[in-house]
């Protein structure tokens, strides 16, 4: 009796088993390869699926769990990372019965910097409102940025950052600007500072030579309009009297 229910309770974790595998479907072990585990933000990045089942139907990549941002429908994916950290991949693959295999990769992505273009070197003159503008762009597309503009004669300012957004495969853009009055005039090394959220910063310098102000034309005074217009009239007298 005993040999015969201990066989009865392995039929019956068989049978368990068996149930289970039915209910959830085959067991398979979809993976995901990567040419990349790790790489800087805006790097792109090729995954692809492996190892698939007999008829895969459909492909869906998601950012960091299921459901989540679906990034993906094919069975290869190209994608960069708009922030620094640890990212998580996911793919959910569907056969023909509907059953679904899902597999996941984690890629570290590393801050890169931000890069500001060349500024050329620039006149002014002492005492009027002199413009600046810088451009930079960044392949981390979901960081922030400040800026700081150093004139050379003592004096800084953050003036004002516009940002065009970038995406996958696209860097963000910005555009800094400010205005400066120079007191005196001389030739001054200026320089343009951005920075992103996690402190990484790119600069560029630039030289402004500043000239004297200008010097005002005087205005005709109305005692010299009245003398001019005298001397016309006394012309004309005597021209009539000869």
């Amino acid at each position: 009796m005993r040999r015969a229910g201990q066989r009865l309770a392995g039929y019956i974790v068989v049978a368990a088993v068996l149930a289970f595998c039915l209910a959830v479907g085959p067991a398979h072990a979809l993976l995901i390869r990567a040419n990349y585990s790790e790489g800087f933000e805006g790097q792109l990045t090729a995954f692809e699926a492996a190892d698939l089942p007999p008829d895969p139907q459909s492909y869906e990549w998601y950012l960091g769990q299921f459901p989540g941002l679906l990034i993906g429908s094919a069975p290869a994916l190209n994608y960069a990372f708009g922030d620094d950290g640890t990212w998580r991949v996911l793919l959910r693959v569907a056969d023909t019965n509907a059953t679904s295999y899902i597999a996941s990769i984690d890629h570290d992505a590393y801050n890169a910097w931000p890069v500001v273009a060349s500024i050329g070197d620039m006149t002014a003159q002492a005492g009027a409102t002199t413009a600046f503008e810088g451009v930079f762009e960044d392949p981390g597309w979901l960081d922030t940025h400040t800026a700081n503009w150093v004139f050379g004669d003592g004096n800084s300012a953050s003036g004002a950052l516009s940002v065009t957004p970038g995406g996958v495969g696209t860097p963000l853009r910005g555009t800094a600007t400010a205005t400066h009055v120079y007191a005196a005039p001389g030739t001054y090394a200026a320089s343009l500072a951005v920075r992103d959220d996690e402190g990484a910063t790119s600069t560029k310098t630039f030289t402004v030579n500043v000239g004297n102000a200008a010097t005002p034309v005087p205005e005709p005074t109305s005692i010299a309009l009245l003398a001019c217009a005298m001397g016309g009239v006394g012309a004309m007298l005597k021209r009539r009297r000869r």
